[in-house]
């Protein structure tokens, strides 16, 4: 069982000179603090012009100097942008690598295609060659890890060679492969392919048990794998804030997970535009005006609350088949000091909780 926080650099207006300079240290605090905790993972974002919504847009520069301010927590990609105009294969494996050696092997690779139209327009990405392009990409990044005769003539990327790229990375053959799920049909792809499964989804837990059941389904029927390594562990991510107060943490919940969520309906239909196919659920997210945190909440889909409601929460959230339960935490939405009690408290009443019930025989 595993346990991580996410940090997506979310950074609200009004702005001054400090703003930026504030959240990054504010993430570094948290990232901190979460290691002592027994946090296991520290996932962070990547987007590229999604003002307020996300500042996260060189993760792989925040996670190396938070190497070397933590012992243990991993470094996670929640997720690398895998087009090639973006970032490109050879660039991508050199970063990954050269993570993974200075923080002594933690570092978990997870892939995407990319948000939308708002990221790919402006590095002149062509939406119909995304998908293609990510698989492309993957496949060559994990042929560079390798060997250390290298070239490619793929549809899309053209290396020759031979060349060494290098560093290699500790983790061999590779880093642990995750893949953004923002739709269940891309969860049964995940599992078909042998990759851990990073869910996206404010839609509750029932839901989430859903996309988890598919994302098995799909692991019963391998297809296209990347690498013999298979990666079969399932991430949620969701909101929330706790305290040892009930009251006081739902209502810092519902206040903090309105920002977020209020920022993801603005920009979610930029973001997204063109005719990227959504499940319908996403597709159909709230305007500003109607967000319904409560509902949410009542889906079980917010971390909100004292440590003994969590519990219960993270309970039934393994049970349903998640592996890596992650709770999102945002400088920009909520106080540093609320933040820092939440991953406290996660760390002397949840964590613990959890770890014993696993060791207990059946």
């Amino acid at each position: 069982m595993e346990f991580g926080i996410f940090l997506s650099g979310y950074l609200p207006r009004p702005w001054n000179e400090r703003s930026e300079i504030t959240v990054f240290e504010q993430e570094r605090e948290l990232a901190v603090r979460a290691d002592q905790a027994g946090f296991t993972h520290l996932w962070m974002s990547e987007h590229h012009f999604m003002e307020e919504y996300c500042h996260s847009s060189a993760p792989e520069l925040h996670m190396a100097a938070i190497a070397g301010l933590t012992k243990n927590i991993r470094l996670s990609h929640g997720i690398v942008d895998m087009q090639p105009q973006i970032n490109h294969p050879v660039r991508v494996a050199e970063r990954i690598a050269t993570l993974d050696l200075i923080s002594g092997g933690r570092v978990e690779f997870g892939s995407g295609r990319g948000s939308g139209v708002l990221e790919w327009g402006g590095f002149g990405v062509e939406e119909t060659e995304t998908k293609a392009a990510w698989e492309e990409a993957l496949r060559a990044v994990l042929a560079m890890w390798t060997t250390e005769q290298f070239s490619w003539d793929g549809d899309l990327i053209k290396i020759p060679g031979p060349r060494n790229v290098i560093p290699k990375p500790v983790q061999k053959p590779h880093p642990p492969l995750w893949m953004a799920c923002t739709n269940p049909e891309t969860a049964y792809e995940a599992g078909q392919r042998g990759i851990g499964a990073l869910l996206f989804a404010y839609t509750g837990l029932e839901d989430i048990a859903e996309r988890v059941q598919i994302y098995r389904d799909g692991c019963k029927n391998p297809k296209g794998r990347f690498s013999d390594v298979i990666n079969d562990r399932v991430m949620w991510t969701s909101g929330g804030l706790c305290d040892k107060d009930d009251k006081i943490g739902i209502e810092r919940s519902l206040t903090s997970m309105g920002r977020g969520l209020g920022l993801f309906a603005r920009y979610w239909p930029q973001a997204v535009g063109g005719t990227l196919k959504v499940n319908a659920k996403i597709a159909a997210a709230p305007t500003e005006e109607d967000i319904d945190v409560e509902g949410l909440m009542a889906k079980d889909g917010i971390f909100a609350g004292d440590p003994k409601r969590i519990l219960e929460l993270v309970q039934r959230t393994h049970e349903a088949g998640v592996d890596n339960m992650v709770i999102s935490l945002a400088p920009g939405l909520a106080s540093q000091e609320h933040l820092l009690t939440t991953i406290d408290l996660w760390g002397e009443f949840i964590i613990p909780e959890m770890l014993k019930a696993e060791r207990v025989p059946a």
